[in-house]
């Protein structure tokens, strides 16, 4: 008698977790959502998918309907980011799910729409996920979750025109009729940083006369787009009027009453005189090369060297260099 009550128990757990599985599968069937998106639900799966993968965005839902919005957003971010991070749902709604999320402390009903968005790097937990919920972001996130949030999430820079293609650039200064200022830019360039606040805010106050747009062109696959533009560093900003280049602009301190002013009487850079280096300057600082950095190092064990690229402006600052 133990035994069949035994047996009889066995199978039907057999028969729960069967009826579960299919259940999340045809879940996840009738939303499309990736394969590469993991589902979990035991908590011993769960610590292993930590253990094993450094980089993991989990979406904890309240219930399975709850999330669809979320499922087919996170099915393109798990495309875009395979290899690099790994993309989980947790349906907090299920049995075993409600099991887990409560050992996790989390607790997705107290949230907007029944979900919540938690990432772990190194096997334990990182941050809340409150950036914005498109594709883009969390591609960027996943790629850097400690770095700083795209330009376009800024509301201040909402006046801007962010550019992403190559394709949605050519449409641009097809279609405009207004005149365009575009500013080239990398992420990680300092001197971009600083001239963002200043543009964004030009942006908004030349609103309804002239375009202001911006378009990270760091990765390789602009390389061709900056060629054409002679974009030899960043940031570099081109001046269109009805789809045709005209001019650069130049003025890397300017404030956005100048770039107002400029807009309205475009003219190309004046002619530079030579740059003296600051190797040549009167300067009590040591100017090392290739052939005397080894030896000054022998010379002097104790030494604070800074490495600088001469186009960088910040460097050039006559208080800087005092210092």
């Amino acid at each position: 008698l133990l035994t069949i009550l035994y047996e009889g128990r066995r199978m039907r757990n057999l028969f729960l977790s069967y009826k579960h599985f299919m259940l999340s599968l045809s879940l996840m069937e009738a939303v499309k959502v990736s394969p590469l998106i993991e589902k979990v639900s035991d908590h011993k799966d769960f610590k292993k998918l930590l253990r094993t993968r450094t980089n993991v965005l989990v979406l904890y839902t309240k219930t399975a309907t709850s999330s669809d919005t979320y499922l087919k957003l996170l099915s393109d971010v798990a495309q875009r980011v395979k290899g690099q991070g790994t993309i989980a749902w947790v349906n907090c709604g299920d049995s075993e799910g409600r099991k887990l999320c409560k050992k996790v402390k989390v607790d997705p009903s107290s949230k907007h729409e029944g979900a919540e968005l938690l990432h772990y790097k190194d096997g334990t937990f990182h941050t809340e996920y409150n950036r914005p919920a498109t594709v883009k972001s969390m591609v960027a996130f996943l790629k850097d979750p400690s770095g700083p949030p795209l330009w376009e999430e800024n509301p201040e820079a909402k006046d801007v025109v962010h550019i992403e293609t190559e394709k949605d650039f050519r449409k641009l200064l097809k279609k405009e009729e207004r005149p365009v200022l575009m500013m080239f830019y990398a992420p990680w360039c300092g001197v971009c940083k600083r001239m963002q606040p200043v543009f964004q805010q030009a942006a908004t106050e030349t609103k309804g006369k002239y375009v202001l747009a911006g378009m990270n062109v760091h990765p390789a696959e602009f390389d061709g787009l900056k060629q054409e533009y002679n974009v030899k560093g960043y940031p570099t900003f081109c001046y269109f009027e009805k789809g045709k280049f005209l001019h650069h602009y130049e003025n890397y301190g300017a404030t956005p009453k100048d770039i107002a002013d400029w807009l309205k009487n475009p003219q190309p850079p004046q002619p530079k005189t030579p740059e003296v280096q600051w190797s040549e300057t009167d300067s009590p600082v040591f100017h090392l090369t290739d052939e005397s950095f080894d030896s000054f190092l022998e010379e002097h064990p104790a030494a604070l060297i800074m490495f600088y690229a001469p186009c960088d402006s910040m460097f050039k600052s006559p208080d800087f260099m005092s210092k």
